[in-house]
């Protein structure tokens, strides 16, 4: 009587250990699936941005090529048509640059997100390297520094690196509503008075 009511219990403590696996394996995988599908998206944007510039140089060349072979003639037309070459060279540099800064505001801000997810499914060594990557597209985004930190003094106990950050993302945002909680934190990991802190 004895081992069938121990086996019972057996089987109804596996059940219910299922029964958690299966709750938690339904969170987890949306969200991995959600971090899958943004980097996927994050790549095709690039490419298609890499694109752009690469077809963008092609006519800069080209035209830098057609200033040069212009037959001389012609002097006071050719000076026309190559100051005209000129702007238009620039202008084409100018809007290179534009979808340069502009790619790397949106790349910035998807490795953000992508981080964030991370961050969220407590897959945190992923999380700082998509927040790494942010920062090294938009180094000044202070929310990103203020990330970190978190993440390396909680996850990795990397007081270094969290300094690092939490005095960054002052320096970036002196005016934080988080600033007593942010000087607190570098005081407590430095063991200094916030007054000392530079």
């Amino acid at each position: 009587m004895r081992t069938i009511t121990d086996n019972l219990k057996f089987k109804i403590f596996m059940f219910l250990v299922s029964l958690n696996f299966l709750f938690f394996y339904s969170l987890f995988m949306p969200m991995k699936i959600w971090a899958e599908n943004e980097k996927q998206l994050r790549q095709a944007q690039e490419q298609k941005l890499d694109q752009e510039i690469a077809d963008f140089k092609r006519k800069l060349i080209k035209l830098e090529v057609d200033n040069e072979n212009k037959n001389s003639k012609k002097l006071d037309k050719e000076k026309q048509k190559t100051q005209k070459l000129k702007d238009e060279n620039l202008g084409l540099k100018k809007k290179i640059l534009l979808i340069e800064e502009a790619r790397n505001n949106d790349m910035a801000s998807l490795y953000q997100e992508l981080g964030t997810a991370y961050t969220l499914a407590k897959l945190f060594g992923q999380a700082i390297d998509a927040y790494t990557k942010a920062l090294s597209l938009n180094p000044n985004n202070a929310e990103v520094n203020y990330n970190l930190g978190l993440l390396y003094q909680h996850s990795r106990g990397d007081a270094k690196k969290a300094l690092h950050h939490f005095k960054k993302y002052l320096r970036l945002e002196p005016e934080a509503k988080n600033k007593e909680e942010v000087e607190y934190l570098i005081e407590m990991l430095e063991g200094t008075p916030v007054a000392e802190i530079k």
